[in-house]
């Protein structure tokens, strides 16, 4: 059914942590920046909060982002920076994959990154209440800023939910 067939276009969406291609190479790159003009400029944002800073970030340091963001912006380190991930905006994993998928990945993301810790769920920052947006033909409304409340809209068909209310009936 069409409602369905965006599962289809979904990426493998496993966890995967952010990982820093070349040690050595990657001292010192993440620092904040001012200027979002260049392309090695990224906005990072704790998962599902609105507000982020911008940072410097070259590919393949996608550890070394994600530890200096989550230093910046919970003024706090990182115990086992293994246990960090990064996601576009669009809730897509930043994969470990390679310099240019990574940075192709960022720039489809709209320069915008997600620092997760492990064992949270990706969360969809709210922005103002009415903010809508769209994504793979679902649409997205912010309810509530607190507790946090997206309407999800265009996820399954019709024939999709009259399955799962006829299955699910059986059992009240």
């Amino acid at each position: 059914a069409d409602g369905d067939s965006t599962c289809a276009m979904v990426p493998d969406l496993r966890m995967i942590p952010a990982s820093d291609f070349d040690e050595k190479a990657c001292r010192g790159t993440a620092i904040a920046a001012d200027d979002e003009e260049s392309d090695d400029i990224v906005h990072v944002l704790i998962n599902g909060e609105n507000e982020g800073v911008l940072m410097k970030w070259r590919p393949g340091c996608a550890r070394t982002l994600a530890t200096k963001a989550m230093n910046v912006l919970m003024g706090r380190s990182v115990d086992d920076p293994t246990l960090l991930y990064l996601y576009d905006k669009m809730g897509y994993p930043v994969a470990n994959d390679g310099e240019d998928q990574q940075r192709a990945r960022v720039q489809l993301g709209g320069n915008t990154l997600h620092v997760i810790v492990d064992g949270e769920a990706w969360i969809w920052p709210g922005v103002a209440v009415g903010h809508k947006w769209e994504s793979e033909g679902a649409v997205y409304t912010t309810v509530s800023m607190s507790p946090k409340v997206i309407l999800v809209e265009n996820v399954v068909s019709n024939e999709t939910c009259d399955s799962l209310i006829e299955q699910g009936s059986r059992h009240l």
